[in-house]
């Protein structure tokens, strides 16, 4: 039991869309509503105007964005009202900038009112809030950097923290102009490969990186790509998805609104009443579900992942460890930026001098990481109630 805590505010930036275009968004915003711990404030939903076209409609082709994502989504308030109705809450939900910016001191200041919103709703949450907040970005920095180039000194006063699950651990592909290379389709480890979250938005990303803000980072992708374990990268394969039946009901039935693409325009009363049977057996049988975001939290709330006498691992409050608990490594380790390329790349190397970046770093031992971690987000999950 966690007592005596104060709560630590936040905002959350995730490009979380209905229908979705990765699950795993809608899995990933429960975690912040859940944790007594945390104080959600704002949810800045991160929207790219190309994903919210059919691939007929879009004006350009980014190597680096799946040519076959289907398109024809809207940035994700239905899935905000679910998590709100499910907790009894009123956290406010608010867009941002559907176009990159044109610049990294663009303050998106000529865009349409209601993309201005996510904007102004980060900026207000930072101006009422009497402490200072952690700010996660799960999408691309562009609200981040927007509100930035706005008022810096008011982020300079009112952010602690950075957390920034976005990049890639290597710096290995700098020097190639890939706006100029035809004909090389981008992989990863080729001097082409730029992470999904920088290419949403590269000005963005690199007006961040290149701030006095205190930072953490958490590489979603490897030299070896976005699915590939690493050291300093988050990525892990959680593998079936069957424990999700054993979930609190109205959970489940969110989980099985999200998974299964549902369409139904009753999207509060399908949260409530029994699962539906093609969900069940979706969850039955899907063997794989991939998930970056597990470190940001357990670094924001404190909580670790730990390996118990008996053999199982549970994600705990420090309050809870006990004696003989084996703390499973993944923590943020002092770094220093060695490069910031313009197109979003960067190289760091670790120090043991104080900074103000830092970087997630899980050892050598990835697969401990993930076996651990397998075990313990489910049970994590299955522990949260409405």
């Amino acid at each position: 039991m966690i007592c005596n805590k104060k709560t630590i505010p936040i905002i959350d930036c995730t490009d979380l869309y209905h229908p979705h275009q990765d699950v795993g968004d809608n899995f990933d915003i429960l975690a912040p509503y859940a944790m007594p711990e945390i104080d959600l404030r704002a949810v800045i939903l991160d929207t790219t105007q190309r994903l919210r076209q059919p691939p007929i409609e879009r004006p350009d082709v980014d190597p680096n964005l799946f040519h076959g994502d289907a398109g024809n989504r809207d940035p994700g308030f239905i899935p905000i009202t679910q998590c709100n109705y499910i907790f009894n809450r009123h956290v406010p939900a608010a867009v941002s900038p559907f176009q990159p910016l044109k610049s990294v001191d663009d303050p998106a200041t000529d865009v349409p009112g209601f993309e201005q919103l996510g904007i102004e709703l980060f900026l207000r949450v930072l101006q009422e809030s009497e402490t200072p907040v952690d700010v996660l970005v799960f999408c691309s920095c562009r609200t981040l950097a927007a509100a930035l180039n706005r008022e810096p000194d008011l982020l300079r006063k009112k952010i602690r923290r950075l957390h920034l699950c976005i990049g890639t651990t290597t710096g290995a592909v700098f020097d190639m102009d890939w706006a100029n290379t035809k004909g090389v389709p981008p992989s990863p480890g080729s001097p082409g490969f730029i992470e999904w979250n920088v290419a949403l938005d590269p000005h963005a990303f690199v007006r961040v990186l290149r701030s006095d803000l205190p930072m953490s980072l958490y590489p979603c992708a490897s030299e070896h790509g976005p699915f590939a374990l690493d050291r300093h990268n988050t990525f892990w394969d959680l593998g079936h998805l069957d424990w999700v039946l054993k979930m609190s009901p109205p959970l489940r039935n969110y989980m099985a609104y999200a998974f299964t693409g549902s369409q139904r325009l009753d999207f509060l009363r399908a949260i409530d009443g029994h699962c539906p049977a093609a969900a069940e057996e979706f969850f039955n049988v899907c063997r794989r579900h991939p998930v970056w975001e597990t470190a940001v939290w357990l670094e924001v709330s404190g909580r670790q992942l730990v390996r118990r006498a008996d053999g199982t691992s549970r994600i705990i409050h420090p309050d809870e460890r006990r004696s003989d608990d084996q703390l499973i490594p993944g923590s943020q380790q002092n770094c220093r930026l060695t490069r910031i390329d313009n197109s979003g790349r960067f190289d760091f190397e670790l120090t043991t001098d104080s900074s103000n970046v830092t970087i997630f770093d899980r050892g050598t031992d990835v697969l401990a990481y993930q076996a651990a971690a397998r075990e313990a987000v489910p049970a994590w999950y299955c522990s949260f109630q409405r």
